[in-house]
């Protein structure tokens, strides 16, 4: 076995850790961990010694592409996850572009990967629900809405939801979500109801390590972080900022801190733990009622402003 200690090891330039690193760490840790094998055990197989391979998936080093065909040999990785897997090893770039057309998407195989060693995820979605809280309905109709076919929605509204289920222990999340969010027509009145309701719920649970919060039109700014949706992923060595799109997701960097100086500001600028929950289940109750109506329009309160009103 080489003894080589893994300080020595090559990482990219100068030993600073890249965000393809940390995600490509991220992904061989966890799929190690599904094939139920050890460090030592993986060590062994491709001759290095353990802590090289800890620390490759820690993200402080970064493995040759070798070395990651060494590591999937050694766990019989095969298919689109083996293809998925040394795609990621051969990225060189600061930012990693991951595409999304197969069957099991690699953007969202390596996004599962990627919370599976998450310490703490923070979500900002100006216009929807974030999509790690989907319900299947709200989920399938979205994608619907944004232009998937039929069957495509389905699978991905299947592999959506089930992204919270697969995890051994909860996931601490914080999720700002615009008031957009509680009024939007991309989805029926009665996948509106349901899911708002799983959001309120969630919100009082004691057994999910979730808070949701509502961030009023008025309060937000045009802080460039606030621009788009994005998820931060607080890992063990570094933070990683996901950028979804329609069929690929971006993994890149906090460069100047522009997300994380935009979760400060929606952390002051939310509506609290327990306001956002009465909206929620507000917002709930006003779509039943417009289904109940068979109504076409916007719910009978348009807006956190008029809602507060009342």
């Amino acid at each position: 076995m080489d003894e080589t200690k893994y300080e020595n090891e090559p990482n990219g330039e100068g030993g600073a850790a890249q965000p393809f690193t940390t995600v490509l760490g991220a992904v061989l840790r966890t799929t190690r961990v599904k094939n139920g094998s050890g460090l030592r055990e993986v060590g062994r197989a491709i001759d290095k010694h353990p802590a090289i391979v800890s620390n490759w998936e820690l993200g402080s080093r970064t493995p040759l592409s070798e070395d990651v065909a060494g590591v999937l040999g050694a766990l019989n990785v095969v298919g689109e996850d083996k293809t998925r897997i040394r795609n990621l090893a051969a990225v060189t770039t600061p930012g990693v572009v991951v595409t999304g057309r197969q069957d099991v998407p690699h953007y969202l195989a390596t996004l599962i990967d990627c919370e599976a060693q998450a310490a703490q995820v923070t979500v900002w979605e100006p216009l929807l629900v974030p999509e790690l809280l989907w319900e299947e309905d709200y989920a399938r109709e979205t994608l619907l809405a944004v232009g998937h076919a039929p069957e495509r929605a389905a699978r991905l509204a299947d592999l959506q939801t089930d992204r919270r289920h697969l995890r051994e222990q909860p996931l601490p999340i914080t999720a700002y979500l615009g008031e957009t969010a509680l009024t939007s027509r991309a989805a029926s009145d009665q996948a509106m109801c349901s899911q708002l309701r799983s959001l309120a719920q969630l919100n009082t649970s004691a057994d999910e390590q979730v808070t949701v919060r509502v961030v009023p039109f008025s309060k937000i700014t045009l802080h460039p972080g606030l621009a788009s949706p994005w998820a931060i992923y607080s890992m063990e060595k570094r933070a990683i900022v996901y950028l979804g799109h329609v069929e690929s997701g971006t993994f890149v960097d906090d460069q100047d801190r522009h997300y994380s100086r935009a979760a400060d500001q929606l952390a002051n600028k939310a509506l609290s733990k327990e306001e956002s929950t009465k909206a929620l289940l507000s917002f709930a109750a006003k779509h039943a009622l417009n289904q109940l109506e068979d109504r076409d329009g916007p719910p009978l309160a348009s807006s956190l402003a008029e809602w507060t009103r009342r």
